[in-house]
């Protein structure tokens, strides 16, 4: 919060507590409460700005009303998105933990514990493939010894990766085979000797690839120093 500069209040729902007392299945999910604690509009995923908007600008008035306040206060344009382009994000969110890691391909989805996964004869857009000891756990996957891999084809410009690690761990990034240069690193990247790296300690988004030349299909590899990585999730933009 303080990195991003952020004053207002955020709340967490690490144990699920908010998303099961409203029997949510849906992420993401918007709710808009009134000034009287009733759900006064529910939209599932994403879409739905204008009518999100309209919604809020008629609580606010009854709000102002009901403060005895002038309702004109409140704003009542729409801001309307210029561009046309349709989305070149062509992988999902990709999580690593049991509870939600279907895109795991050369090992058992959904299963808690260790598992020793070796290199896959062919990789495949938005298969996530991990090589070496993982022990997964509901929300992640934990390397367990040296040189762990994760290989991951995606179809985006930008790459991020949500990860901890027990200790400071130096992961080296390939893209295609090779590593990545200025011109599409993500700023967590760092370089040595023609090598570029991630280092990965505090829990957090990293970002991996920002590629100024636009979206395109690429293989990612990590190759990961030291055992106790945290890996949480990949997500594309």
């Amino acid at each position: 919060m303080q990195g991003f500069g952020i004053k207002f209040p955020v709340v967490l729902d690490n144990d699920y507590g908010t998303w099961n007392a409203y029997d949510n299945s849906y992420w993401p999910r918007k709710y808009i409460i009134d000034i009287d604690g009733y759900i006064a509009f529910d939209h599932i995923g994403e879409g739905g700005y204008d009518e999100t908007e309209q919604k809020i600008q008629e609580l606010l008035a009854e709000k102002m009303v009901r403060d005895k306040q002038s309702a004109a206060l409140v704003p009542t344009g729409i801001v309307k998105v210029t561009s046309t382009q349709p989305s070149d994000v062509g992988s999902p969110e990709t999580y690593f933990g049991a509870g939600r890691n279907q895109y795991l391909a050369n090992g058992i989805p959904s299963q808690s514990g260790e598992q020793k996964l070796t290199f896959p004869g062919s990789i495949n857009l938005n298969e996530l493939n991990l090589v070496g000891a993982w022990n997964f756990e509901n929300e992640f996957a934990q390397t367990t010894v040296p040189q762990d891999k994760i290989i991951y084809r995606y179809s985006a410009k930008n790459v991020y990766f949500v990860a901890s690690s027990q200790t400071p761990n130096k992961v080296e990034v390939l893209r295609d085979g090779a590593a990545l240069t200025k011109d599409i690193a993500g700023s967590d990247i760092i370089f040595e000797n023609g090598h570029s790296y991630l280092l990965i300690h505090d829990d957090r988004l990293y970002n991996i690839v920002s590629d100024h030349s636009g979206a395109g299909e690429h293989t990612l590899q990590f190759i990961i120093e030291s055992p106790g990585l945290y890996a949480f999730t990949f997500t594309f933009g």
